[in-house]
């Protein structure tokens, strides 16, 4: 039996979508809808709208696996230590990227370059960011002033604190997303802008604690119709976070009928191996791009440049997966080891969650 977070078609779809975040950011050199929009090309349209449903579905995922682990296994402390070893190093190595590389190579890149890069990426750390850099992301910074992705492992430790209420809202039933959306719509607005989320992350809770049961003939639909939703953005070109809920709607239903045997082709050893490398490439790849644009871009411009840079995209994540993102799995591993010698209540302990990319995230 495959043990919960580690479903094979899953890791795949990890791996797929953290792609698709890489191909968004290659649009994103160019163009970048905030804070003034410009009028895309069909291909910048195309990949640009690529990365913020990849988002969406991490972040179900995310949910989704964590809640079946401590399902599996319901101890918090553990947890919790789990959990900090698998966002908390990501995080750092991502901060040290951006400050080393990203940033920097703002300072160089062309001026055809979109104004994430011209703007976002120049302008002077802020005390919100430096709070951020200082708690390696658990407080709330503009993570276009140093990596993207980052904006995204922020919510995940955040909704890491609050999976105790998310377990308790789901299992009283489907019907408290209605009152969460509620919840997260007033919160988001008034308090902080993260708990916009808090449907999200509910609905991946869901899942695992009222899986619903698809019957064979309609697993391929609803497929479709997840992909549909999901992927919306481009029939409709919205930036609305608006739309992000509708995503979401399209990626637990994406998960769904995947987890109950819709494509056996995800089985395949190379995405899965994409998929295991998924949380490095998401969290590395930017960085790596923007120094190429910088170093390469006036010369070939700017598109072609991030184009190029994807091998060393793909060697970057490599050598973060081996050298970071092993080594701290093996530290969670041992951690929970260790509180599971400890006496416990029955039940006690914790299986390691996998990270919704991942982990998670994007621009």
């Amino acid at each position: 039996m495959t043990p919960p977070g580690r479903q094979p078609e899953l890791d795949a779809l990890r791996g797929i979508m953290a792609s698709f975040v890489v191909l968004s950011h290659v649009s994103a050199m160019t163009y970048f809808p905030w804070p003034a929009a410009t009028m895309p090309t069909p291909t910048e349209y195309l990949l640009w709208h690529l990365g913020a449903p990849a988002v969406d579905f991490f972040l179900v995922l995310s949910a989704y696996v964590v809640t079946l682990s401590l399902l599996h296994r319901p101890a918090w402390r553990p947890y919790l230590i789990s959990r900090a070893w698998r966002l908390v190093p990501m995080s750092l190595w991502g901060i040290l990227l951006g400050l080393t590389l990203a940033r920097p190579g703002a300072l160089l890149a062309p001026d055809a370059s979109s104004s994430l890069i011209t703007t976002s990426l120049r302008a002077a750390l802020n005390q919100a960011d430096w709070h951020g850099l200082l708690s390696a992301g658990l407080t709330r910074f503009d993570a276009n002033h140093l990596n993207p992705p980052l904006w995204t492992l922020t919510l995940e430790m955040q909704f890491a604190l609050l999976m105790p209420l998310l377990i308790w809202l789901a299992r009283l039933g489907w019907w408290t997303l209605l009152p969460a959306m509620i919840l997260g719509l007033t919160l988001g607005l008034k308090v902080n802008p993260n708990l916009w989320y808090l449907p999200v992350f509910l609905l991946g809770t869901l899942l695992a604690v009222h899986p619903p049961r698809l019957p064979r003939r309609l697993r391929y639909p609803a497929l479709l119709l997840g992909g549909l939703l999901l992927f919306e953005r481009h029939l409709s070109g919205s930036e609305s976070d608006w739309i992000r809920w509708w995503a979401a709607l399209g990626a637990a239903l994406v998960i769904l009928s995947v987890q109950q045997g819709s494509l056996p082709w995800l089985n395949a050893a190379w995405l899965r191996g994409l998929g295991e490398r998924s949380f490095s490439l998401y969290a590395t790849h930017f960085p790596v791009m923007v120094v190429f644009v910088a170093l390469l871009g006036h010369d070939l411009g700017v598109t072609f440049s991030a184009l190029l840079s994807l091998p060393a995209v793909a060697l970057m994540a490599t050598f973060t997966h081996r050298f970071i993102e092993q080594p701290t799995l093996k530290r969670s591993k041992a951690a929970r080891k260790a509180q599971d010698q400890q006496p416990s209540p029955p039940g006690g302990g914790t299986q390691e969650p996998q990270s919704p990319v991942i982990s998670g995230g994007q621009t």
